[in-house]
């Protein structure tokens, strides 16, 4: 599996890191996913889509809001059923 950093945004003083992360499916199709980190607490939700220009866009979503940990799944929940 490979990684590209997004970026990093603070909260409550300590940085969340952002990472599209991605790598073949078992179809063989290159399948975004994200990875975000907030001090040892780490949320993967891997094969999110096959876009790579959704899952940046998702990913500088969650940036630019400075999305906690505990709202990544709901926030990739609503943006899979938009």
């Amino acid at each position: 599996m490979e990684t590209h950093i997004v970026g990093s945004c603070e909260y409550l003083g300590v940085p969340i890191r952002y990472t599209l992360i991605y790598g073949p499916s078992d179809e063989n199709v290159k399948q975004y996913g994200i990875l975000a980190e907030y001090q040892e607490e780490r949320v993967c939700i891997p094969e999110i889509t096959a876009v790579l220009e959704d899952a940046q866009a998702l990913a500088e979503q969650m940036l630019s809001n400075c999305v906690p940990l505990s709202a990544v799944r709901d926030v990739v929940d609503d943006w899979l059923l938009r």
